[in-house]
């Protein structure tokens, strides 16, 4: 990649990249949010998934200004091309940028978390299985970002080598970074399978609910990718602001397409649980399962018709509802699976 001069330099290809798919992220992003804001008056409302992904959304946004910070200042050019007053603008600039991206990918797994931890809160284990997760990842995110800011000691070392000091292997640090979210990046997405499974559906639609759950898988391999520009980034020697740019472009691609499949993963959840609730109520018929309406008359949603008909005028308005997965017992040391529907209802009445 080089310039209309001739010079070798990423600056410009990261800066359209990150144009090109901060528009389709943003408008993604906002209609995610405002298809929450008719809820805001509503206990169905906004979500701990909802606070992290805006938060995911905004330290996206902000590394992006970083790393056109770090091209403005002659990032993507070979080390020689840049002048030296303007080196470290450069290296800290960027150094920002991939660490607002370490904490920007700890609240894209927050967000996935959070949401199983709403959908299946009724799952005891899975539950606490997926707080450990979090606790986890929240501590790895400090580490790695740690790490990143003292990879050299005097930090002035980093842009140039010729301070005397000591680094950190720069290639492990690289590499262990990408391993690891790639680690908890399957576990995040496979997490709901065993759930799922439990659900008394066809395997055939089972198999359309998971993969509507994993469809951040995608990100996965593409961190499998970046893995080989990262080893090419870390063995790049002194030259590593050339060195890194394909490195940091395909992050940038990640970051943000990691965003949408999030806003289509969290936004397809309604069309999620009415997939299982009518699969299931078809399949009632076929095998013995949990009645939906004895959970919803101990959940104290509507009541039955026959109960709320009377001679006077009775209005009844649904206002929201929202459903979930959970455990429920059929018997004793037997287990179901069953979709709990939650809905709040207005009533009007006047007498005929």
């Amino acid at each position: 990649m080089s310039t209309s001069s001739g010079i070798p330099d990423y600056g410009p290809l990261l800066t359209h990249i990150s144009y090109g798919f901060l528009i389709p992220t943003t408008l993604i992003y906002f209609w995610r949010i405002a298809s929450r804001f008719s809820l805001r008056d509503s206990r169905f409302g906004y979500h701990w998934d909802d606070f992290f992904l805006t938060c995911c959304w905004v330290f996206a946004v902000t590394g992006l200004a970083f790393g056109l910070i770090s091209v403005r200042y002659g990032f993507g050019k070979h080390m020689k091309s840049i002048p030296i007053s303007d080196r470290p603008h450069a290296f800290t600039s960027g150094s920002i940028k991939l660490n607002i991206s370490s904490v920007k990918v700890m609240f894209a797994k927050l967000v996935v978390l959070s949401f199983y931890c709403r959908v299946f809160r009724a799952d005891n284990g899975f539950y606490i299985r997926t707080l450990c997760l979090i606790a986890v990842i929240i501590a790895a995110t400090i580490g790695f970002v740690v790490a990143n800011i003292m990879m050299c000691t005097p930090i002035a070392r980093v842009w140039d080598r010729s301070v005397p000091g000591t680094c950190i292997n720069n290639e492990a640090y690289w590499v262990s970074h990408a391993v690891f979210h790639i680690l908890t990046d399957v576990i995040i997405f496979f997490m709901p399978v065993l759930p799922v499974m439990r659900l008394n559906m066809d395997t055939r639609k089972k198999i359309a609910v998971i993969g509507a759950f994993t469809l951040g898988s995608i990100v996965c391999i593409a961190d499998g990718v970046r893995i080989q520009y990262l080893r090419i980034s870390a063995n790049s020697g002194t030259d590593t602001t050339y060195g890194a740019g394909p490195a940091v472009i395909l992050t940038t691609i990640v970051s943000l397409t990691s965003i949408m499949c999030l806003c289509l993963v969290t936004g397809l959840r309604r069309s999620i649980i009415v997939c299982c609730r009518s699969i299931r109520q078809t399949s009632n018929s076929r095998r013995p399962s949990l009645p939906l309406t004895d959970v919803e008359a101990a959940q104290g949603t509507r009541p039955r018709k026959e109960a709320w008909q009377h001679r006077s005028q009775t209005i009844i308005r649904k206002t929201e509802s929202e459903e979930s997965i959970v455990m429920a017992n059929e018997k004793p040391g037997r287990h179901s699976t069953v979709i709990v529907k939650n809905v709040s209802y207005s009533v009007q009445s006047s007498e005929a």
